[in-house]
This record gives C-alpha cells, sequence and structure tokens, in this order.
C-alpha cells in the first residue's frame, strides 16, 4: 500500500509516518497544493496512492480543498473515486466532519489527538489492511 501524508506538522508526519510504515510506501507532503501535485504525478506515473491521510488545517491549501480537487481529478479522469482519504485532523465540529465526508467525499474522519487503533481500525473498515496486519497482533506470546 501507498499512504500519502499531508500535514504541515513534522510531529504528526511523523507519528503518521511511523504509523504506516509497516504497511507499505509512505511519501510526506506538508500541504495541500503540494498533494494535489503528488496525487497527480502518481497517476501520471502509473504508480497511483492507495491512501491520503488528510490534515484540514494547513497552510498555502487546506484539506478540503486539495480533497476537493483530488475527487474532481479522479472523476474526470476514471469516472470514479479510487483513493481512500481519510482526514485526521483536530477540527471536531460538526460542520468539517460533515464537510469532509459529504461535500468532499471523505471515506473517514479521525479527530486528533487519536489512538494509533483508531486509526488502523478504521484502515480496516476501508479494506485496506487485514485485522491481522495490527501490529500488536503480531506479537508472540
Amino acid at each position: 500500500m501507498h499512504t500519502l501524508i499531508v500535514d504541515d506538522s513534522k510531529v504528526m508526519q511523523e507519528i503518521l509516518r511511523e504509523t504506516m510504515a509497516p504497511y507499505g510506501r509512505v511519501s510526506l507532503v506538508p500541504h495541500g497544493r503540494d498533494a494535489v501535485t503528488f496525487f497527480i504525478r502518481s497517476l501520471e506515473d502509473n504508480n497511483p496512492v492507495d491512501l491520503i491521510l488528510l490534515d484540514i488545517q494547513m497552510p498555502v491549501m487546506d484539506g478540503h480543498e486539495a480533497l476537493t480537487m483530488i475527487r474532481r481529478l479522479e472523476e474526470q479522469r476514471f469516472g470514479k473515486i479510487r483513493v481512500k482519504v481519510v482526514m485526521v485532523s483536530s477540527l471536531s465540529d460538526y460542520e468539517n466532519i460533515l464537510k469532509a465526508q459529504f461535500e468532499e467525499r471523505a471515506d473517514a474522519y479521525l479527530t486528533k489527538p487519536f489512538e494509533t487503533e483508531a486509526l488502523l481500525e478504521i484502515l480496516g473498515n476501508l479494506g485496506l489492511i487485514e485485522r491481522g496486519e495490527f501490529p500488536e497482533d503480531q506479537s508472540t506470546p
């Protein structure tokens, strides 16, 4: 699985990178405009991302605008949504949650701070990882 992490916080980038590294390739960008550019290049290179973990509050271009553009690009190119997107944000108000999930068609919304298990459960529910893939399940008794 190829995951694109979009967050302007270096600390959050590192937390998410460490969480996602066991599941495949991880790429990092600091804002929405870079996310859209990265997404376009991944399609052009025939190496699309499978998952985007996307913050909302970022400089240059926020997560709402980036996701709207990514979904528009998918519809133009494929006629359907392909990449899974989880909004990972400190914004916990219903307006942002509803906007992300219903207007922009995010697959899930996770509020910071979060437990790693909550993110892994979302990924399992989206069919991106199997329950047996959770790192804590791989330890020997």
